[in-house]
């Protein structure tokens, strides 16, 4: 389908074209409500027309509008008009890095733009996400304006893995990542990690300094030998402002064996930048961990200075490789990628990539072993779970299909499907249990009878605010529902709004009441604290510099609230003094989500150790001592926890499409 300007499609008006390759067209369109503008995807008709790859598109996106992160591409909206499938994200005004001319950039600034990158991607791999496409195309540069310099934002998050599942689907041995920037791993069909992107970001940086990707070629398996076998070009041979030791990083970070990489992308960039200041000859170390470095403007303004130097060669460390050829981008699978059947020195390539998330330091196993849980099958990624206050049910929110299954949590049946008109966001049910109440991705609250699945009622918090959490209070008078307008407050047998707090900068993600009502807790850059009545911020706990607040739980007896950062480190407040009174941490990069148990003696927390592995630790919250080994259980991010009223059970739930109840009857 192609859109002409003018043209409306699914609301949206389109004002011209920004791009076109494999995986679709991309258009600037503008908002069919708000003044803005959008760049508007629409995916290739493969993608479209297949059942199983709709369902993996939606699960995706909601996946990837979960990131909320300053060098990342936002997703606004998503949909199906016309049996297109489309995608709205943030426009950035700007340019690709690869439309730079590598004479115009020096190496500073060619770190600063990997450092901002390296940082959304660990970022994204904290949350169980690759991007697996890795590439120059895929790296914006937003303008500088009044209050902030060039700034790298990351975009394609999840495309090439929608290729990979229409490569399943319709043959075999065949490669769906942009060649010139995958990983050994990716092309010889190996377990793929978020050190693959960390070779791609590598690579792309080697690109962005000298306009070619590393391993050039007349064809795709000259490409993939190079990736495969040959050594990694020098860049101090084709630079003449870089230097040996920036060579050393470069090649650690490109190694073949995904182990020898470093243990994230971010420490890439720390040690790309350290070398810059490292004399030649002082042996730069390459082992040892550095600081945790700060995104924000971490390299000074670079000076106006002429060209650098481009020496005419691009040797590489083997007197043996090909002279390099200049492989222009369009012949490597541009925007998408296009599938191509390959064979490396006669023995056939296979590309079926796999999933990982970030691969943070694995507590040793347990002699003390997980218990085994009792598993549900949901129908969909589960996104919210909910217990009613007597524990006897357990309701199970999933995306992108929407119902809300209720299931016995003694006979494990499910006891009814309660449909919805669009993705679970917020999940609760009152304090008597006679009302469930659901908020909805299309910004509409739902009212439900659990004991015979009707409909009670409906009401849109805000028409223009979209929902990501609601909250019930303990005295079942309201309703609170957080969003990237604020917080809207509703009456519970009225349904009429009492109230709300505004004021916020970005989306608010996070609630909860205090346990007298009067008080609501929510999460943006910090925790914050906010009179019910007044609407006025009551207190403020700010984490150290440099740290993002990422997820937040608040205990029942309303004494601590726990925020996780993304240093790894879940730091525990007082939210009547607002002082920090302790601090917690599992050797892991983030924690994504918490929950405290009925009694706030224990905090339960996922976190992502990579390979897979999704875990649950248990803290002792006066001790902060881990309460025995983390289970590792999911084989996908979990994105919600839930304890039963009584503390007996834990529940669990993530894009494994399953729920786990594990009994913690014996957590003292």
């Amino acid at each position: 389908m192609r859109l002409c300007v003018g043209q409306v499609f699914a609301d949206y008006t389109i004002d011209g074209i920004l791009g076109q390759g494999g995986m679709g067209s991309v258009y600037l369109a503008r908002h069919p409500r708000l003044p803005r503008q959008v760049a508007l995807k629409l995916l290739a008709p493969e993608v479209s027309a297949d059942d199983a790859l709709r369902r993996r598109f939606d699960q995706e996106a909601n996946a990837i509008a979960r990131l909320d992160h300053p060098n990342i591409v936002g997703i606004h909206d998503r949909g199906v008009h016309e049996g297109q499938l489309w995608i709205a994200m943030q426009y950035i005004q700007g340019t690709d890095t690869s439309r730079l001319d590598p004479r115009q950039v020096r190496v500073t600034r060619a770190v600063r733009i990997i450092a901002e990158t390296a940082a959304a991607l660990d970022y994204a791999h904290s949350r169980g996400i690759l991007h697996r496409d890795v590439k120059p195309a895929n790296i914006l540069l937003a303008a500088p304006d009044t209050a902030r310099e060039e700034r790298a934002i990351l975009t394609d998050f999840g495309i090439a893995r929608l290729l990979d599942a229409a490569t399943e689907i319709t043959s075999t041995g065949m490669v769906t990542a942009t060649l010139a920037y995958a990983s050994p791993e990716q092309l010889s069909g190996d377990r793929v990690d978020h050190r693959s992107d960390q070779y791609s970001l590598a690579c792309t940086f080697f690109a962005l300094l000298t306009g070619q990707p590393p391993f050039a070629g007349s064809t795709p398996g000259q490409v993939i030998a190079g990736h495969l076998t040959k050594p990694f070009p020098l860049l101090s041979s084709i630079r003449l402002d870089s230097s040996p030791q920036l060579d050393m990083v470069i090649a650690r970070a490109t190694a073949k064996s995904r182990e020898a990489r470093f243990a994230s992308c971010t420490e890439f960039a720390m040690a790309a930048a350290a070398s810059l200041h490292s004399p030649v000859g002082t042996g730069l170390s390459l082992t040892s961990a550095p600081q945790p470095m700060s995104t924000a403007r971490p390299f000074a303004p670079e000076p106006v200075d002429p060209r650098p130097a481009l020496r005419s060669a691009a040797p590489t460390a083997d007197a043996n490789a090909p002279k390099s050829h200049a492989f222009g981008r369009r012949r490597l699978l541009t925007i998408g990628a296009v599938a191509v059947p390959l064979a490396v020195a006669g023995v056939a390539v296979p590309f079926a990539l796999h999933d990982s998330g970030a691969q943070p330091s694995k507590p040793t196993p347990s002699a003390n072993p997980a218990p085994t849980p009792v598993v549900l099958q949901a129908s969909d990624p589960v996104t919210r779970l909910a217990f009613t206050p007597d524990g006897s049910t357990l309701a199970v929110g999933v995306s992108p299909s929407g119902p809300v299954d209720l299931w016995d949590t003694k006979n494990h049946t499910e006891i009814r499907e309660i449909k919805g008109n669009s993705d679970v966001v917020g999940l609760a049910f009152s304090p008597d249990g006679k009302t469930m109440v659901t908020g909805r991705f299309s910004r509409c609250l739902q009212f439900f009878d659990p004991t015979t699945g009707a409909q009670i009622g409906d009401l849109v918090p805000d028409p223009e605010m979209s929902m990501s959490m609601i909250a019930i209070s303990p005295d079942g008078a309201m309703v609170a529902v957080a969003g990237d307008a604020g917080i809207r407050l509703w009456d519970m047998r009225t349904r009429q709004r009492i109230g709300q707090i505004d004021g916020f900068i970005g989306s608010t993600d996070l609630v909860a009441f205090t346990p007298d009502s009067a008080q609501v807790v929510t999460l943006q850059a910090s925790a914050q604290v906010y009179d019910v009545r007044t609407g006025a911020r009551i207190r403020m706990m700010t984490p150290p510099a440099g740290v993002q607040s990422r997820t937040m739980a608040f205990s029942p007896d309303g004494t601590t609230i726990a925020v996780g950062g993304s240093d790894g480190m879940v730091r525990l407040w007082d939210p009547k003094s607002g002082q920090q009174i302790g601090e917690m941490s599992d050797s892991v990069r983030e924690v994504p989500v918490m929950t405290f148990s009925p009694d706030s003696r224990t905090l339960a927390a996922a976190h992502n150790y990579g390979s897979g592995d999704w875990g649950i630790t248990l803290w002792d919250v006066s001790k902060r001592t881990r309460r025995g080994y983390p289970w590792f259980i999911h084989s996908g991010s979990v994105n919600t926890l839930a304890f039963s009223p009584d503390g007996s059970t834990l529940a669990s739930g993530g894009d494994d499409q399953k729920v786990r109840l594990w009994d913690t009857s014996g957590i003292r």
